[in-house]
């Protein structure tokens, strides 16, 4: 069924344009939002007399687009991932992930905005498309980055050194159990061993 757009709804269209959708759609979603009106007669006749209004109001978005594309542009975020081998990920990064990295730099974008073809599987730096209106894009640069990078040094240093200490304390061990059998038995284990060895003979 044709409707008439009252808001830009993102992936469908924007203010004031006509489209044809599926009515279960239009029922269940886009009327009851109040996004979207059937197209009539007597709402044609309202969307004319809107257009003047509509015009200003695309204007207005597209200078408040340029503003946060003006500071975005060129934005770099970092997100780290668990890697399987090589620089395949676990799992993918989408877009609402890419959004809320944005966001934790100051940048509230909708995630449908960000243009991501396919979710990313690789480690890597990628130029990620950001289309904050008609017309008015912006590319952010997105770096994926493994998890087990974040290990600090002084961390990994101490896990080794932890290990260490513990190959020496199992090696002190046994040098005390040896001592220890040699001062109740007045012999060593090896001359344990070679008496017994004499006794079977």
């Amino acid at each position: 069924m044709e409707i008439i757009l009252k808001e830009d709804v993102i992936g469908l269209g924007e203010e004031g344009e006509i489209k044809n959708v599926a009515p279960g759609y239009a029922r269940n979603y886009l009327f009851p939002r109040k996004f979207a009106l059937p197209k009539t007669t007597g709402n044609l006749k309202w969307l004319e007399s809107q257009q003047q209004a509509i015009q200003a109001r695309k204007v207005q978005k597209t200078e408040d687009a340029k503003g946060i594309a003006g500071k975005i542009d060129g934005a770099a975020v970092e997100l780290t991932a668990k890697v399987a081998s090589s620089d395949r990920l676990y799992g993918s990064i989408h877009a609402h992930q890419i959004a809320k990295a944005l966001e934790e730099q100051g940048f509230t974008i909708d995630h449908r905005k960000i243009e991501l073809a396919h979710p990313i599987k690789n480690l890597g730096t990628y130029d990620i498309e950001v289309k904050l209106y008609d017309r008015v894009q912006a590319t952010v640069k997105v770096t994926i980055a493994s998890e087990d990078r974040d290990e600090p040094p002084a961390r990994k240093a101490a896990v080794t050194a932890d290990t260490a200490t513990e190959e020496r304390q199992t090696d002190a061990t046994a040098e005390e159990t040896a001592e220890a059998a040699v001062e109740e038995t007045g012999s060593t284990p090896e001359a344990e061993k070679e008496k017994a060895a004499e006794t079977g003979a």
